[in-house]
């Protein structure tokens, strides 16, 4: 893609097996049998995340992601990244992509957080005689002493994990940064570095997708949203005009949940 577009996707669909394992052993094979092709949509065995999704992201921007739980944002996420393979459609990436799925996915529990930052530099191709010197770096941005560093990641605390992580996904400066719900832990303090971060990545022509069910969070940062419903687009465009259509979507359908159903005497006498 030479048109300014770092990412797009065309009618992307994605679907997984539910049931026993024997019934998710007997569908796998299935596919496979048909070279991958995807499965029927009246397939009992078939669920759907994602269906006919289209969209594009341009260069230096940031889109939020926004939708209930549920509704395919992850899902979407691991497909540009990657991680899974669209049955539907296709999704067109140009550039090199970093992902931030969870508090752990970058991280190894069982080691220190210095020798997590050095698999991930090595990772991404840092060469040897730069690789401390970009620790630093992680560990100067993660606001982490050494004593933090040299400990097991699974002693740090969520906001501790969320800054190693981000920190050590943002130095390398990705072309693509893909970030789901990440940014929501830590302090108020670390989360406007991190905004101000994001700001720096896409003003130098990089790309940003911005999970999260924070809509003040999302309106404060991004230029353009996209709103999953089920696992379909329910809006995109603009974030100011998506994110208030997804709010009251959200409001109604909690007060809907919320009202009370009749009794079967009021019921009566209603009639």
């Amino acid at each position: 893609m030479s048109d300014g577009v770092s990412i797009r996707c065309e009618g992307v669909g994605v679907s997984f097996t539910r049931g026993s394992r024997r019934t998710m052993l007997r569908h796998s094979l299935r596919r496979a049998l048909r070279g991958g092709a995807a499965a029927a949509e009246g397939d009992p065995a078939t669920f759907w995340a994602l269906r006919d999704v289209s969209f594009e992201v341009g260069r230096g921007t940031i889109l939020g992601l926004c939708g209930a739980n549920g509704a395919g944002k992850t899902t979407l996420l691991r497909t540009i990244s990657g991680i899974y393979r669209p049955d539907r459609g296709r999704v067109q990436v140009h550039g090199t992509t970093s992902v931030l799925l969870s508090l752990g996915a970058l991280l190894a529990a069982n080691l220190s957080g210095r020798v997590n930052v050095r698999m991930a530099a090595a990772l991404h191709g840092i060469p040897s005689s730069r690789t401390e010197r970009h620790v630093a770096e992680v560990q100067d941005f993660a606001e982490l002493d050494d004593a933090a560093m040299d400990t097991p990641v699974r002693f740090y605390s969520a906001g501790m994990r969320a800054r190693l992580a981000f920190a050590s996904a943002s130095v390398l400066e990705p072309e693509i940064l893909l970030v789901d719900e990440l940014l929501g832990v830590g302090d108020a303090a670390f989360r406007k570095k991190s905004s101000d971060r994001l700001v720096e990545l896409t003003a130098s022509a990089h790309c940003v997708i911005l999970a999260s069910h924070s809509t003040p969070f999302l309106r404060g940062l991004c230029e353009s949203a996209l709103w999953l419903d089920a696992g379909r687009v329910a809006g995109c465009g603009p974030a100011v005009e998506v994110l208030d259509a997804y709010t009251a979507a959200a409001v109604s359908a909690a007060a809907g949940a919320a009202r009370p159903v009749p009794s079967a005497a009021e019921s009566s006498a209603s009639r």
